[in-house]
């Protein structure tokens, strides 16, 4: 199983059999369908045909993008069926370049194959083809080496508002490319084939320069075609003893939430991450949860967790004894903003020190429960490392004004793509 919960998420008519003929049986009923089935019945992960274009001036810089695509749903929508063709790949089409005028067209086909959802990158991996793609194929009709193509069209000015929808709030491209080539040793490459082909043998090297979006995001858009909320909920609760219990709905199978949920509460609070419990996948204690895709357990559910904690680490107080042996002093923690940065002020509970929240000093009335913060967490955006439903046609930005007042641009089309 992948990170992410790959076609384990989505809704499956078994689902609901099972758990009728649970209830009708009054008993457990376990079923697990062989690779065959699995094969036949699962959702798959993406099925496209798309023709792209790109218009450039003299000196390759990008004017304008143009993309059509013909998107197999199969015979019927599954859990994000509709959003994966449409919001998770259109928004992605600005990659990592400065294409001031970006279109594209999605049309929705019912087959007669088998469902299509979120498996294995949903939308993004084909939106960085196509780009990419596109991309490569301007290099080779400019007469530029790949690397310059990128370079000359990366974004360099941030937060950067891109034609579809996104706003991109830092990044370094550049950066990544001289690291890159530092790492890959492109100045030896020329060594390195020319050593090849004395022994016969073919040697290539490819760029992809490319956004990745995790989280799915925002909440308040509701995610067009996506039959989920993109929420998470969680509450971080201090005990009476001073040990500390996350409860998430951000459920592991395997990935480690366990170990990093801790660490990331227990660095708020200033704990040891052993202090730290995590539960998760109980119905009976965690109040909701939204589950574990899209590469949004830590950015979504571990924002929350952060959030929570430093909640009940304001309320917190610390009791401690001064080395003279004197009266124990209280102190609150108290916070200031200075230029976007977090700094504190007489902080008892920072990282690393040996204070604790004890039970004598929660609030009135929550020495049982300890100072529980049940909320859910509404991300405002997608988290980009690097940086309607049943409507089959979706359509992003304003009209296109294909090279408007720039002087003969030169016109690169791609080949049809199919990505299956």
């Amino acid at each position: 199983m992948s990170a992410a919960a790959s076609a384990k998420i989505f809704l499956y008519a078994e689902d609901v059999a099972l758990t009728w003929a649970a209830r009708q049986l009054n008993c457990a009923i376990k079923w697990t369908a062989d690779r065959s089935e699995a094969f036949v019945s699962d959702a798959h992960g993406r099925d496209h045909i798309t023709h792209a274009e790109m218009a450039m001036d003299k000196d390759g810089k990008f004017l304008a993008m143009r993309v059509h695509t013909d998107a197999n749903l199969g015979a019927y929508l599954s859990t994000f069926a509709s959003s994966v063709p449409t919001i998770l790949y259109g928004t992605l089409l600005a990659g990592q370049y400065t294409t001031p005028q970006i279109y594209v067209e999605v049309d929705g086909w019912f087959t007669s194959t088998a469902p299509v959802d979120a498996y294995r990158g949903a939308g993004r991996p084909e939106a960085t083809y196509v780009v990419e793609r596109l991309v490569t194929r301007c290099g080779w009709e400019m007469g530029l080496p790949q690397d310059e193509i990128r370079r000359r069209n990366f974004i360099t000015q941030f937060p950067y508002q891109t034609p579809v929808a996104l706003q991109y709030d830092i990044g370094d491209y550049k950066a990544c490319m001289d690291q890159a080539q530092q790492l890959a040793d492109v100045a030896g490459y020329a060594a390195r084939k020319q050593a090849s082909e004395a022994k016969g043998l073919k040697r290539g090297m490819g760029y992809s320069s490319y956004i990745e979006a995790c989280g799915l995001a925002p909440q308040h858009r509701r995610r067009p075609g996506a039959r989920a909320g993109l929420f998470e909920c969680g509450e971080v609760r201090v005990n009476p003893t001073g040990s500390v219990t996350v409860f998430t709905g951000s459920h592991s199978h395997g990935q480690g939430h366990e170990t990093t949920f801790a660490q990331v509460v227990a660095a708020r609070l200033g704990l040891d991450p052993s202090q730290v419990d995590v539960v998760h996948g109980d119905t009976g204690r965690v109040p909701f949860g939204m589950g574990t895709y899209g590469s949004r357990s830590l950015s979504v559910g571990g924002t929350r967790h952060h959030e929570g904690a430093g909640q009940d680490r304001g309320q917190g107080q610390e009791d401690r004894s001064p080395p003279d042996g004197g009266q124990r002093r209280r102190h609150r923690v108290q916070r200031r903003r200075v230029q976007g940065q977090g700094h504190r002020q007489e902080d008892p509970l920072r990282p690393g020190g040996a204070h604790r929240l004890r039970a004598a000093q929660l609030p009135a009335g929550q020495a049982g429960a300890g100072p529980g913060r049940d909320r859910v967490l509404r991300p405002d955006q997608l988290h980009l490392p690097g940086t309607a439903p049943t409507s089959a046609r979706s359509r992003w930005t304003r009209p296109p004004v294909w090279c408007g007042g720039t002087a003969s641009p030169r016109w690169t089309t791609s080949a049809s793509s199919s990505t299956r």
